[in-house]
């Protein structure tokens, strides 16, 4: 089924199961490593931050939802990198929620991220609208 990209951006239901319904894009369900690394706040300087791989769940041109071992906290600040086909991109967020989920043999946090808009993300959004328009075309 081909996914028009006006459709992919449309105010419409999430797609998956632990999204809220008042999302302003359409979610779309994903397994998706990315690395996030939390940033420093203003002024704050020689303390190490750790990057962190983490499993993106679902995606929408707004946020994403991710699983990670670590836990962040509302309204901290994340640099996200994400790979594209062979373009990576980095780009801030702020987290908006997180909790802990439980999966087999292991508890996760679970961490939903919204998508700062900035330089990279001029770049990245319109790069993430074609994917997600090329993966509602194989569905």
């Amino acid at each position: 089924m081909r996914l028009p990209l006006s459709e992919a951006m449309r105010d419409t239901p999430p797609a998956s199961e632990n999204a809220r319904t008042d999302r302003g894009f359409r979610r779309y369900p994903v397994s998706l490593p990315i690395v996030v690394c939390p940033l420093l706040p203003a002024g704050e300087r020689g303390r190490w931050t750790r990057r962190s791989t983490v499993l993106v769940t679902d995606i929408s041109l707004s946020g994403l939802t991710f699983l990670s071992p670590n836990t962040f906290l509302p309204g901290s600040r994340l640099e996200v990198q994400m790979t594209l086909g062979a373009q990576t991109y980095f780009v801030q967020a702020v987290v908006r929620r997180g909790q802990f989920v439980a999966l087999p043999g292991r508890r996760s946090w679970q961490c939903a991220v919204q998508l700062l808009r900035g330089e990279e993300a001029v770049q990245f959004i319109p790069r993430l609208a074609r994917y997600l328009y090329a993966q509602g075309a194989r569905e």
